[in-house]
């Protein structure tokens, strides 16, 4: 029997969108995924946002108490989500959303997504 005892990424850590990549505003929202990650000594949280076209959109917090930013289709993804532990996930294609509501949520961005009414403090405004 084998254990792994680490995994390291070799990808270097970079969240750049070329234009052509962004995630158009009529795309429907499929999925709504909530992670933690380790950052440095301390911990945050980020929300993956699938689309139905296969694109996927992070809101992740700023560096800024209070605001979030949105990084569309970016490059680190797949790292990023396998280093991460995922605190709650859910389908979102009954709500009929869009991708071009989601600068418009001044609510919690998972809670806007799946109709839950759990208050986090991802907020896009």
């Amino acid at each position: 029997v084998e254990a792994i005892g680490a995994v390291f990424s070799t990808q270097a850590s970079t969240s750049r969108v070329r234009p052509q990549d962004a995630s158009k505003d009529k795309e429907r929202l499929k999925k709504v995924t909530e992670y933690v990650e380790r950052y440095g000594k301390d911990h945050r949280c980020f929300i993956v946002i699938e689309t139905d076209s296969g694109n996927s959109i992070v809101i992740e917090d700023s560096p800024k108490e209070g605001t979030a930013r949105r990084i569309d289709h970016p490059q680190n993804l797949a790292d990023r989500t396998s280093l991460a532990k995922v605190t709650r996930a859910a389908e979102c294609r009954m709500a009929r959303l869009s991708v071009g509501e989601i600068p418009t949520c001044e609510t919690d961005v998972y809670a806007w997504a799946t109709g839950e009414s759990r208050d986090l403090r991802f907020r896009v405004s």
